[in-house]
């Protein structure tokens, strides 16, 4: 099975620090946490995740690798991009705490009516077995 080969690596520990949009703070389509601390174990592991989904058939990401976590999606136009580009000011340094990988999990989404609906499709542990990165 293709994903039996999702790559391995060592756990890692990360922090979860400031607010950040993808899109515009009129159009906000992402609304995410930064990460720091071992993003370049992160990092290795998205990369040899893309190099398995590559071999699959999807294209890879054009856009630059930025480690996050999403917190919310948005649609269209916000009523107040203002009050939003104040949070994230507020909010551009705070710590929101910290934790450690140690797997990760290869998910599935499937659009549905109410909002994307996210399925585990395979998960490894990091630090032993599997691939190398």
């Amino acid at each position: 099975h293709e994903l039996s080969r999702l790559p391995s690596g060592p756990s890692c520990s990360l922090t979860c620090r400031g607010l950040g949009i993808f899109g515009s703070s009129a159009r906000p389509r992402v609304l995410w946490a930064g990460v720091e601390g071992d993003t370049d174990a992160l990092a290795a592991v998205q990369a040899g995740v893309e190099r398995v989904c590559v071999g699959l058939g999807w294209p890879a990401d054009e856009q630059q690798y930025t480690p996050h976590i999403t917190l919310a999606r948005a649609r269209g136009r916000l009523s107040a991009p203002d009050a939003l580009s104040a949070l994230l000011d507020r909010r551009a340094a705070y710590t929101f705490g910290g934790f450690d990988v140690r797997a990760i999990t290869l998910y599935a989404s499937r659009p549905a009516p109410g909002g994307a609906i996210y399925l585990p499709l395979s998960r490894r542990p990091l630090g032993e077995g599997g691939p190398p990165l």
